[in-house]
């Protein structure tokens, strides 16, 4: 990182699209507003997506990034999706040495994070 540039180095299509899927992820939740931003930390790069929205709960943190969870089982696949997005983050953020969490934004709603070496 040099002089307010950071360079993330990773495959474009796959951090396109884990991006992509948190962005749906918060179109679909949030009330009115979706906060991005990018920022440096030491020697990482960190991504978050925010909005205002119901916000996942604290118990659920680690279990919604595996395939297939659901967290409202009232939802069937056409409303709520197969339930493999945040899985597919969390893959491509392992294929890029990364890691992505969830926390309480804010804005009221999710904060996830995804944190590029």
């Amino acid at each position: 990182m040099r002089g307010g540039q950071e360079l993330l180095t990773g495959d474009g299509h796959f951090v396109e699209r884990a991006i992509e899927n948190l962005l749906l992820n918060a179109a679909r939740y949030a009330k009115t507003c979706i906060v991005i931003s990018v920022a440096s930390e030491l020697d990482k790069i960190l991504i978050t997506v925010e909005d205002d929205g119901l916000g996942v709960d604290p118990a659920l943190g680690d279990k919604i990034f595996e395939p297939f969870y659901r967290p409202d089982e009232g939802r069937d696949r056409i409303q709520g999706g197969a339930g493999l997005g945040l899985a597919i983050v969390k893959r491509v953020m392992q294929w890029h040495q990364g890691s992505c969490s969830v926390t309480r934004s804010t804005l009221g709603g999710a904060k996830f994070t995804l944190s590029f070496p």
